[in-house]
């Protein structure tokens, strides 16, 4: 199974222009009416010089309160991989430039990957939106 950041974005990037608006100004809300975003994962969408950023941030380490990413791997074993990248969290951070890259995704071409080594880090992923949306438009 490929993963794509075309085909995760296409939903709210290539629907009517309200779709496009919402997903910019409230992307966990716009998100949500799809896939759940678990609450101790943030995600935002803003601009820099001009152009439009997706950033997620997923903690390195989850807890198990309710809403988090930990209660939902509880509640199923299968969230305990990515389910879109097959690996846990623990691989991808030993080895996330090549596994994106075995699904097509260049790292820092199509997305940024900044790691908090920090007690209570998070994984930020930052992925520019102009070339997404404009491939998902055509």
């Amino acid at each position: 199974m490929g993963f794509s950041l075309q085909e995760f974005f296409s939903p709210w990037l290539k629907g009517t222009p309200e779709d496009l608006e919402r997903f910019l100004r409230d992307p966990r809300a716009a998100m949500s009416e799809i896939v759940g975003v678990p609450n101790d994962i943030d995600v935002a969408v803003y601009k820099l010089d001009g152009s439009y950023w997706f950033q997620a941030s997923i903690p390195c380490e989850t807890t198990n309160k309710a809403g988090s990413l930990g209660d939902m791997r509880m509640q199923n074993e299968r969230l305990k991989r990515c389910p879109a990248l097959g690996v846990s969290g623990s691989e991808f951070i030993k080895n996330y430039k090549e596994i994106l890259a075995t699904h097509g995704i260049r790292v820092p071409e199509d997305v940024l990957v900044e790691i908090d080594r920090k007690p209570n880090g998070f994984i930020h992923f930052k992925v520019p939106l102009e070339h997404l949306i404009n491939t998902v438009k055509q």
